[in-house]
């Protein structure tokens, strides 16, 4: 049997007769009852921190999502600051979370699919102290304990599950039991017997270590390298800090859902890098960054404050950018009404070919659709994926896009469309 959810699902958890499911950007999760339907959605809460200014944040980025031995499960994720962000010349943005940042790692306790709403879950767990892509969990047999490792980070961290959940720790940081790699730790487990097995990119390696003795076993695993140096770049935090890296905002060099609110240019929602970015330059949604090294030079260097990596480095990172495909539509449900879109979307009368054509769907410029500024045009490749829409997070969905609220007419000539029809537009967008 095929169950057709939500959009950006990420773990599976089988629970009885039902289904906890994961949502990758939101860190929400889904419970799924036996007939395949929905029956609560639960979001996590909201961390605030509290210093010379109150900084929130909220759920995103659900990395891993693994059960518990007794039902429920544990989930590493992120929370991205909603607060105004602001543009430091000390370096990337400044915030007054308890590690400074405008994201951070967290692990958060979930109750069984079983659960009625409201159990569970109430209060956030601290922030994981300098802690970059958090992209692993595993939970020991006895349910105790959680290992988290950062990709970025080059970290592994063990938590008490239990003193993380026993009260509000908003703006608080975790310090836990940390060990430093010099390789990349990428996938982390525990044995039936408790010991924990961390899983390395580059050299290829797993080590086992006993967490009563620390005694460690390396097993080297066979195969060529594949160091990749763009890759690399991409997935390491700048020189000097230890907290964020290109991917934290670009997990999967995608994007993050989060729509950022900068204290001078407003709202911005987090732009994928997938799908061909680079014959899509300009870069920003205004349009400033002409190409890779004008926006490593503005976000890397003067935004994340690190060190220029090289022009071979930048070379490596375009080589690397221009290998990620874009996240692949599902197929559609109805083929007809994406066909009838197909036709309206090339319609001279309704406009959209105008600036979304050429084989990456947009004519690489700036045009005002409605909001008194003009904002790149973006790529439609991969769209379905990319919720919510436009610079400023303004649409939900594709079929928002279209009311006034957020461009309305000034983004292709819709208004004389009918429901059905701008139904069917949408379902071609989806589709692309």
């Amino acid at each position: 049997r095929k169950l057709r959810l939500d959009a950006d699902l990420r773990d599976v958890i089988v629970e009885g007769d039902r289904l906890l499911v994961s949502r990758f950007k939101s860190a929400e999760t889904l419970v799924v009852g036996p007939d395949g339907a929905v029956l609560s959605r639960r979001s996590l809460p909201w961390f605030s921190a509290h210093a010379a200014i109150t900084s929130d944040y909220r759920p995103s980025v659900a990395w891993r999502m693994v059960a518990l031995p007794g039902g429920g499960a544990a989930m590493v994720h992120q929370r991205a600051l909603t607060s105004p962000v602001v543009l430091a010349p000390t370096g990337y943005y400044e915030a007054a979370g308890c590690d400074g940042g405008i994201l951070h790692g967290a692990v958060s306790v979930l109750p069984p699919a079983s659960a009625t709403p409201g159990d569970g879950a109430e209060l956030p767990t601290p922030a994981l102290w300098q802690i970059a892509l958090p992209v692993d969990i595993a939970v020991a047999p006895d349910g105790k304990r959680a290992a988290v490792v950062g990709a970025g980070s080059y970290t592994t961290e063990l938590i008490d599950l239990d003193t993380i959940t026993s009260e509000d720790a908003s703006g608080t940081c975790g310090r836990y039991n940390q060990w430093e790699h010099s390789n990349q730790p990428i996938a982390v487990a525990f044995t039936a017997r408790g010991r924990l097995v961390v899983q390395f990119r580059e050299s290829a390696r797993i080590e086992v270590r006993d967490l009563d003795t620390l005694d460690r076993v390396g097993i080297d695993l066979p195969g060529d390298s594949v160091r990749d140096p763009g890759h690399a770049l991409f997935h390491e935090p700048p020189l000097g800090s230890r907290g964020i890296a290109c991917a934290s905002c670009h997990p999967e060099a995608q994007e993050d859902g989060h729509t950022w609110r900068f204290d001078k240019l407003g709202l911005r929602r987090t732009q994928t890098v997938a799908g061909g970015v680079l014959k899509t330059a300009p870069f920003h949604w205004s349009g400033d960054q002409s190409d890779l090294t004008h926006l490593m030079r503005e976000v890397f260097v003067s935004r994340m404050g690190g060190s220029w990596p090289g022009d071979r480095n930048v070379e490596h990172l375009e080589r690397f950018l221009d290998s990620v495909p874009a996240f692949p539509a599902s197929p559609p449900d109805d083929l007809a009404a994406v066909r009838r879109g197909e036709a309206l979307f090339h319609d001279p009368q309704v406009g959209c070919a105008e600036c979304h054509a050429g084989p990456m769907l947009t004519n690489n410029l700036n045009e005002d659709v409605g909001f008194g500024e003009a904002f790149q045009v973006p790529s439609l490749i991969g769209l379905s994926a990319r919720a919510p829409f436009m610079h400023d997070g303004c649409a939900r969905t594709l079929r928002d896009r279209f009311d006034p609220a957020c461009g309305g007419d000034r983004h292709g000539d819709v208004s004389a469309l009918a429901p059905a029809q701008l139904d069917d537009l949408v379902a071609y967008l989806e589709s692309l």
